[in-house]
């Protein structure tokens, strides 16, 4: 099932970028390996602990191998009444690791988030601060926000929360920064949609985190609503729904 869905998201998402909807672009710094410096000393001193958590213990595992099962007539109730229940997209990713390389270094995608959420802090200090400071100054600027305990805290875990906090900062940055004229270029606002439903469906409780931005995306293309027609509506629900589908 992975190998069939890496098939699809790289053909489809070569197509995207030969019709240039996607642009593959670098922001790579040489003051950028201090970072990089300090997440291998991080992986190097953790990784080689068995993530011993309750949650992991409790649903995460189960989820990466058994995400249908029927969870009364099947497994009665895995988890926890609710955690039965989740979503484990991400779950899945964590899986395809852990099949290839055991328990430990299982958890690697935690280590490669962190790198994603580092360039998107990145990418927001550049926007904010439009070259007003050297860009090395920025580098360093931008590891702070990682210093906060509960992104530290899952590195080496297979706990799934530093995924929301990746999709969480892509949505924001697109709505922040990208969101004049959305209604205008709908291709764009179908990414968000998509990205929105792997938001939810990554853990439920990000549609509370992603609902005021949106209202503001809405309130400041207020006069553009007129182009969103009877069926953008209908395709961006298709849309938004097509993570929570499987």
């Amino acid at each position: 099932g992975n190998i069939i869905a890496l098939t699809i998201n790289a053909t489809i998402t070569t197509i995207l970028i030969k019709k240039k909807k996607i642009k593959i672009e670098t922001n790579f710094h040489k003051f950028d390996l201090v970072f990089l410096a300090i997440i291998i000393v991080i992986m190097g001193l953790t990784i080689i602990y068995p993530d011993t958590f309750w949650d992991t213990y409790s649903y995460h595992l189960y989820l990466q191998e058994n995400p249908f099962a029927d969870k009364i007539n099947d497994d009665f109730f895995p988890g926890r009444t609710l955690t039965s229940f989740v979503y484990p997209i991400a779950d899945r990713v964590f899986y395809m690791f852990r099949a290839l390389l055991g328990f430990r270094l299982g958890t690697l995608p935690g280590y490669f988030l962190t790198v994603v959420i580092y360039y998107q802090i990145k990418k927001y200090l550049i926007k904010i601060l439009e070259n007003k400071i050297d860009e090395k100054y920025i580098s360093l600027l931008s590891i702070l926000p990682l210093g906060v305990f509960i992104i530290l805290e899952q590195m080496g875990t297979y706990y799934i929360d530093n995924f929301s906090v990746a999709l969480l900062l892509e949505i924001m940055y697109v709505i922040f920064f990208e969101g004049k004229d959305i209604f205008k270029e709908k291709t764009r606002l179908y990414i968000l949609a998509y990205v929105v439903g792997l938001a939810v469906c990554t853990k439920i409780t990000n549609a509370i985190y992603i609902l005021g931005p949106l209202v503001y995306l809405l309130v400041i293309n207020i006069k553009d609503i007129k182009n969103i027609k009877i069926y953008d509506y209908l395709l961006l629900v298709v849309t938004f729904v097509i993570p929570l589908l499987p």
